[in-house]
């Protein structure tokens, strides 16, 4: 079972949380100012992933998992998460290395997905191997950086292979383009035109793969049946 830190001040709510989701996440709620001033020691090493809320009343999240990231060792993956969604804090939460900002509202099921999806990836990229998985008629294959179509192997580059696992890993095979360049290259500059090159290629060595990559008109990054035309957003 997962591991996972939630700070917020409102410990009913993550009370609540924990009991929704007791079969897939072990969850441990701790008030933020109390982490702040030391009054709780954690050991970051034994938790999958840190829930951080956005706003609280003495540091807000974002703030919080800053200082956490600049003053702990082996902090886990970090999670934003609030009540009120606001897309602006989607992207300071990305620059700062945080993992999804997840927003309270959204069902059990996409947000035990959004977590649990991360956590394998991070677990599978850290043990250096993957289980091959099924993705219609192509064996995705974490271990070596190779997808194998009707018995045929291709290879692809690091970059491209990080972004196809990233989108067949997130929910529903859809992660939006401003997240996904995050993930790829994190803090280096890269113009959307790159991702589309990249994306471009992957199709032309999967030619055989049933489905394709496609950026759609709101910049997501999915998956879609290879009988419909590409698309590319500039």
């Amino acid at each position: 079972m997962d591991k996972i830190l939630f700070v917020d001040d409102n410990l009913q709510y993550v009370s609540d949380f924990a009991q929704r989701h007791r079969v897939a996440f072990d969850v441990h709620g701790i008030n933020a100012s109390k982490l702040l001033k030391g009054q709780h020691q954690v050991s970051f090493d034994s938790y999958d992933a840190i829930l951080v809320d956005l706003l609280m009343p003495e540091i807000d999240g974002l703030s919080l998992w800053k200082d956490l990231r600049e003053n702990s060792k082996d902090v886990p993956l970090g999670f934003l998460i609030s009540v009120n969604y606001e897309p602006k804090y989607r992207e300071m939460a990305f620059k700062l290395g945080m993992e999804d900002y997840l927003h309270k509202e959204m069902s059990d099921e996409e947000i035990y997905l959004r977590i649990r999806n991360r956590i394998q990836s991070r677990r599978e990229a850290k043990s250096g191997h993957g289980s091959p998985r099924q993705f219609k008629n192509m064996e995705f294959s974490p271990n070596d950086f190779t997808c194998t179509i009707e018995g045929e192997r291709i290879g692809l580059t690091k970059t491209e292979f990080r972004i196809l696992q990233e989108v067949l890993c997130s929910p529903g095979g859809r992660i939006h383009r401003a997240e996904l360049m995050e993930k790829v290259w994190s803090n280096r500059s890269v113009v959307k035109q790159t991702l589309n090159t990249h994306v471009f290629n992957i199709n032309g060595k999967l030619i055989l793969w049933q489905d394709q990559l496609i950026v759609d008109k709101s910049e997501f990054v999915c998956t879609k049946p290879r009988t419909q035309k590409t698309h590319y957003m500039s």
